[in-house]
């Protein structure tokens, strides 16, 4: 909930335009909070796939296939984002769907 808090806010930094400390100081602010919030995401859904096996010898062979689905998310996310940014980079229509369609689209990912 809180990673797609904060990629949702992201495009809107720049609302402290005229003031460069303040901006730099909620970007820092916003990118340790992304950060740690994933984190804590990605060992929380780590501990119910483990909570999740029924039989204690199947441990190895669930975590291992967890562990290879968020391998392939990790590798298809970034190519997937950029295709989207570049996307809304180009298109040329007005806010929902410019530059802030990418962190919208995964900020409600995170968030449904």
């Amino acid at each position: 909930l809180l990673v797609g808090a904060f990629l949702f806010l992201f495009p809107f930094l720049n609302v402290f335009g005229s003031s460069f400390p303040l901006t730099v100081s909620f970007t820092l602010v916003a990118i340790v909070g992304r950060q740690l919030a994933a984190s804590l995401s990605f060992v929380s859904v780590m501990m119910l796939v483990n909570n999740a096996c029924p039989c204690a010898w199947q441990r190895g062979k669930i975590n291992g296939f967890g562990q290879s689905l968020a391998a392939a998310s990790r590798a298809l996310g970034p190519t997937l984002g950029g295709i989207c940014l570049a996307w809304s980079l180009g298109n040329g229509l007005p806010f929902p769907l410019d530059f802030h369609f990418p962190f919208f689209l995964v900020g409600c990912l995170f968030l449904g």
